[in-house]
């Protein structure tokens, strides 16, 4: 790449899908601009980078003054005049924090201005993101398997579900096109059924129906079911994000259901779920907390990916400590849980040097910023969750990936699926 500086570097204040205040942030050199708008989470792993909030009257705590200003301030004076670099000054501004979680100058702030960092790299070189990103990665591109949020719960939806997401997974198809339809194909059937038995039609923060009810089993039924009369049995599974966490206590156990279960009861009951229902994936089976029974399960060699979100938060050192204690199978990847692209990708090529598969994943509150469908992409991941399709923060994903397919047709095409 030819030589090219930082010239500008600006931010201001959006909103994200649940009308919560986050960062636009756009960098500037020559002719060439670019910029990033970043997601929040709701269920929010307590080891991740500090997302940085005002804690003012407005807007309930969660305004982003503070990381705007220092975004206009010290990051724009550290970056001004500088070669653009991209994994040079995400380490500079890791260094210019000096904090374990971004604490300092926050990592909503950190983070938008690394994706415009790269991003403006990409445009000054005349390719697209997921061209540069890859650069820096080894293996094959592909598109992802699409990971599809189909029922919301827990702290994403208004209902009586305590597991957070219900997906589908179209796995057995050739390209991208033929699985994202075929997965409507289901959310179509699903909204016939709601409709025809009297429920609402409302959905949770991430697009999948808010589905009245407590019992998950029941949930997974009906979508097996529907996923049979669509024509797909074995090209489309179901998985799960169960945000264990968020309904478990140390002193009570866990309540996935409408009673406390002890942590051999409930271990017992999800080893279950993947048997009866055909799961591929579960993730975050239990709390963060809770390593034990993790690798308790673990140790029954479940037949399906086994991923860790809260347990690992995109950080390598958790992931190398899970890989050594054999507490998963699989990683969520979410850049803002560690704040630069650079430990992004540092994290995923761990994950990729022990075989782990690792899924690139939007967040709750999330924006119409499709960075993360060239982040999967370029990293050659196996799959990526972005949600139901429903909801432009998150059809602008699954557009943006189609886009890809499409233009990759006049040079050859490209896989669908991992690359392994």
């Amino acid at each position: 790449m030819g030589k090219y500086y930082i010239e500008h570097v600006d931010a201001w204040m959006i909103f994200d899908s649940r009308g919560v205040p986050s960062i636009c942030a756009r960098v500037i050199s020559g002719a060439f601009k670019a910029k990033a708008m970043v997601p929040s989470g709701a269920s929010t792993g307590q080891f991740e980078a500090l997302e940085l909030r005002d804690h003012a009257s407005a807007f309930k705590g969660k305004g982003v003054d503070i990381a705007l200003s220092h975004i206009r301030g010290l990051i724009r004076e550290l970056l001004l005049g500088q070669p653009l670099e991209p994994a040079i000054l995400d380490q500079k501004m890791i260094a210019l924090d000096g904090t374990a979680d971004k604490s300092y100058l926050g990592a909503n702030a950190i983070l938008a201005v690394s994706i415009a960092l790269w991003r403006l790299a990409a445009k000054c070189n005349q390719v697209s993101d997921f061209d540069f990103i890859q650069s820096y990665c080894a293996g094959r591109r592909c598109l992802p398997v699409p990971m599809i949020n189909i029922i919301n719960g827990g702290v994403h939806a208004t209902n009586e579900l305590n597991i957070q997401e219900f997906m589908i997974v179209p796995h057995g198809f050739s390209d991208f096109k033929a699985a994202i339809s075929a997965a409507s194909e289901v959310i179509l059937r699903l909204k016939s059924h709601l409709q025809e038995t009297g429920q609402g039609l409302l959905v949770g923060d991430e697009g999948g129906y808010s589905l009245q009810g407590s019992d998950p089993a029941k949930v997974m039924l009906l979508l097996n079911t529907l996923i049979d009369q669509a024509g797909f049995h074995g090209k489309i599974n179901l998985a799960l994000d169960l945000a264990a966490s968020e309904y478990y206590d140390p002193k009570l156990g866990y309540r996935p259901v409408d009673q406390w279960l002890g942590p051999k009861e409930y271990l017992d009951l999800v080893h279950r779920w993947v048997k009866d229902f055909g799961l591929i994936s579960i993730e975050d089976p239990f709390a963060d907390t809770d390593e034990a029974s993790w690798e308790q399960f673990m140790a029954l060699s479940p037949s399906c990916l086994v991923v860790g979100d809260d347990l690992f938060v995109t950080q390598s050192d958790r992931l190398q400590k899970g890989i050594v204690r054999k507490q998963a199978s699989a990683i969520l990847i979410k850049p803002n849980q560690v704040g630069t692209v650079f430990e992004t990708l540092n994290c995923i090529a761990l994950a990729k040097e022990h075989n782990w598969p690792f899924i690139i994943s939007h967040r709750s509150g999330d924006t119409e910023d499709t960075f993360i469908a060239d982040l999967a992409v370029a990293t050659g991941a196996p799959m990526i969750k972005t949600g139901s399709i429903a909801r432009s923060e998150r059809v602008s994903k699954y557009n943006r990936l189609l886009e890809i397919e499409y233009e990759a047709m006049d040079k050859g095409g490209i896989q669908y699926g991992s690359e392994s």
